[in-house]
């Protein structure tokens, strides 16, 4: 029903970007550039907490936003803008933006 189609955010802040946009919700994939399966598995080094972060996606300013950690379980709301400040996460967080 959404119609989603692939959209390709350029890397920011060393994080890289995927997303979905639909008609009426767009989610975010944000990925840690410096933590994949190779570094804690080969290299047996653990993900590090990421803060004090924010991006760009270049999408018009949603009506509602919200943060879901697939590490933890874990929803949180955010504040719509051009600009959306992360809040604490490790390896990954998914954005939800609702128009």
């Amino acid at each position: 029903s959404e119609n989603a189609v692939p959209i390709r955010v350029a890397a920011q802040n060393d994080l890289k970007i995927y997303g979905l946009r639909g008609k009426k919700t767009t989610l975010i994939w944000v990925r840690d550039n410096a933590s994949n399966w190779k570094t804690e598995l080969e290299e047996n080094r653990s993900a590090e907490a990421i803060s004090g972060r924010s991006i760009k996606p270049g999408l018009p300013i949603s009506k509602k936003l919200f943060f879901y950690d697939p590490w933890t379980g874990k929803w949180t709301k955010g504040r719509p803008g051009e600009t959306i400040s992360l809040p604490t996460f490790s390896r990954s967080i998914v954005i939800k933006l609702e128009y």
